[in-house]
């Protein structure tokens, strides 16, 4: 039984830190953009 639960936890784990990574990267993106169109410039 422990040895199934194992695994399991470590997809888990990577896909909570892969959830983060693409917040962090989408909200990095938003954050350009809208520098991009304070500044004037469309992309």
């Amino acid at each position: 039984m422990s040895v199934q639960v194992r695994p399991l936890l470590l997809i888990l784990k990577v896909s909570d830190r892969i959830d983060l990574i693409t917040a962090n990267a989408a909200g990095l993106c938003e954050r350009m953009r809208e520098s991009l169109m304070s500044s004037g410039q469309q992309p």
